[in-house]
């Protein structure tokens, strides 16, 4: 298919290219290891989501070509707990500096604290299609796989040193400077608890670091780039010099350890636990009982796990950077290579202030997942090159992405879409492993989901009756006549309802009149009752939403003696806001609602005629 990668080029395909040419020139049998990784320290955002969806999608490409590929998962729960998450008891600061898969769930419901962040997104990456070798790197160094790794990282630890030093007189990316302080390892940000960790948050930051978050408690918008771990101490304290290599304590299990004497032929040291005092013993050789700091573990991995693809945050490609540096230490001390790397943008988020109920944590997957349907979620991110920004929006903003799909899904079917843009859809609908994402077998507006939950105050029933009706009296030959039921809507309805429940403010809700406003209709004008004739007697004409939305603005126009195309003047336009406001008023109460012709829709015919005229529909 190499014409077709040419027509429908774009980044995916150029990564592809990219990381298959950087995997045939390493040993091996030629598969492309795509990597991401996320450190369960709290719970795990849309911001992190994009350091698994970048690698993902490329994966995907190369998986198109008939190229094997694998995207593995690192979970960095060796990583230590940095602060105490916010909504936690106090008593739960004595775990700071303990392995993440160390640390006790404080409500019982998991064996440990990163189990608990796992597993939400597990579940979110299976309804987004998303397949991944996962790797825990708690069993990774507890059964010894890095040991040799951490003796080369070990013996090596003057070359790390001046490698560090090359960079340490550049400036760093912000957020990701290496802590100076003591030996207790550095001082946690905001990572394990404002929302998160995530990304590669207790690797250091390489992932989204740099970027000042507001505060998601206040209501305003939100950062959430791919991690806000702060950066790890890699100035590990020994009395020893530079050692790249931080024990964890035998009897507190916390990392506040500095190495005080290391024997290098026989792998074995000795460190002093600064928490509890504990004078105690490590050895490199086989199960660890520690970890490489940050800067060193990153490209270890790298050679380990022979990674072609990799993507992080955009601050991580700067000078100094973890991947800058990762770059030197991986050529010089493991004999390989940095994968091709792609930086991303952060993912900004708005009208969220209802979305999350972790307290001060901002929205997961899981939460977009229940207002966007998997493949718009996946479309969100595939859509924009990495460098760029994305704003998620749980306000009214969903609307229009749900419009501007359904829109896309149209042209794409009629063969209107430009290949690149065939190839985006392509790839948000449906993955080369798993095949289609969840999506409605029977599809409606969104806008009209949502009034009609709105309106029916989510009565399954009263749901299913409009929409049937809506379906059964459109135009001939213009709608899907096909029998459905409440479960071919979902996924969409199930969103609908969401949102509607969540994000529509009480003051914005609908609640149709149950009995005419008599007093109104008998003030009426003759122009007003002759529109609102005009409108009940087309009713009947083409009970759809697109023949609602013609008649709703041509009752001005044909009022006048118009044609219903009759071009619209100024004079018009003012027209048809006072015929508007006039049917709100004697459906809903208020000036303003759902578009009217979903709240026609929804409302129902019979319904409509009883409200606009005080007769019996």
């Amino acid at each position: 298919m190499g014409g077709a990668v040419v027509d429908r080029q774009d980044w995916m395909t150029r990564a592809a290219d990219d990381a298959i040419e950087r995997a045939a020139r390493r040993p091996g049998d030629g598969t492309v290891v795509c990597a991401s990784g996320i450190s369960p320290s709290g719970p795990i955002h849309l911001g992190n989501l994009r350091e698994i969806l970048v690698p993902h999608l490329v994966a995907e490409e190369i998986r198109s070509r008939g190229v094997p590929c694998e995207h593995i998962l690192s979970w960095d729960d060796y990583d230590r707990l940095r602060k105490v998450p916010a909504g936690v008891p106090a008593d739960f600061a004595e775990h700071v500096g303990r392995p993440l898969s160390a640390v006790p769930d404080p409500w019982g419901e998991f064996p440990n604290w990163a189990e608990r962040f796992k597993a939400p997104f597990r579940a979110a990456l299976g309804r987004l299609g998303i397949e991944v070798r996962e790797i825990s790197q708690t069993e990774m160094y507890r059964a010894g796989a890095y040991a040799d790794g951490i003796a080369r990282a070990v013996a090596a630890a003057g070359t790390i040193d001046a490698i560090l030093g090359r960079y340490r007189t550049l400036a760093p990316a912000p957020g990701d400077t290496d802590s100076t302080g003591g030996a207790g390892g550095g001082v946690g940000a905001a990572g394990g608890g404002k929302a998160g960790g995530g990304g590669k948050a207790g690797r250091g930051g390489r992932a989204g670091r740099g970027a000042a978050d507001a505060d998601p408690a206040a209501g305003a918008d939100v950062d959430v780039a791919a991690d806000e771990g702060a950066a790890e101490d890699e100035e590990s304290a020994s009395a020893v010099g530079y050692f790249p290599f931080r024990p964890y304590c035998d009897v507190c299990g916390r990392d506040t350890t500095a190495v005080a004497a290391f024997d290098g032929a026989s792998g074995q040291g000795d460190y002093t636990c600064h928490s509890c005092a504990n004078h105690g013993r490590f050895d490199i050789r086989g199960p660890a009982t520690g970890k490489l700091v940050w800067k060193v573990d990153w490209p270890m991995r790298w050679a380990f796990e022979n990674v072609s693809f990799e993507a992080g945050g955009v601050d991580h490609s700067s000078p100094g950077s973890s991947f800058t540096v990762g770059g030197s230490i991986v050529r010089e001390v493991f004999d390989g290579e940095a994968p091709v790397y792609l930086p991303y943008s952060f993912v900004g988020v708005r009208g969220r202030a209802k979305l999350s109920g972790s307290a001060g944590g901002a929205p997961t997957p899981a939460d977009a997942l229940q207002i966007l349907e998997p493949a718009i979620v996946r479309w969100i991110y595939a859509r924009r090159r990495p460098n760029q920004a994305i704003t998620v929006d749980f306000g009214p903003e969903v609307l229009r992405v749900y419009d501007e799909w359904d829109a896309l899904n149209r042209r794409a079917a009629e063969g209107g879409v430009e290949p690149a843009e065939a190839a985006v859809l392509d790839r948000s609908r449906a993955t080369a492993a798993r095949g289609p994402v969840d999506a409605p077998r029977t599809v409606f507006p969104f806008r009209l989901l949502s009034s009609i939950c709105d309106i029916t105050a989510d009565d399954p029933t009263q749901i299913l009756r409009i929409l049937r009706q809506a379906r059964a009296t459109g135009p001939a030959g213009s709608a899907d006549t096909a029998p459905f039921d409440l479960a071919d809507l979902r996924p969409r309805l199930d969103c609908a309802r969401a949102w509607t429940r969540e994000h529509v403010p009480a003051e914005a809700r609908t609640i149709v009149r149950t009995e005419p406003d008599r007093a109104t209709l008998a003030s009426l004008g003759a122009d007003e009752a002759k529109a609102l004739e005009i409108l009940v007697d087309g009713l009947d004409q083409d009970w759809s939403l697109d023949g609602l939305t013609a008649l709703t603005y041509a009752v001005p126009k044909l009022l006048r003696g118009l044609p219903a195309d009759a071009p619209p003047t100024a004079e018009l336009k003012q027209a048809q806001r006072a015929f508007f406001v006039l049917v709100y008023q004697l459906l809903v109460g208020r000036d303003t609602g759902p578009r009217l012709p979903t709240l026609l829709l929804a409302v129902g015919p019979e319904r409509i005629r009883t409200l606009l005229t005080g007769r019996a529909g």
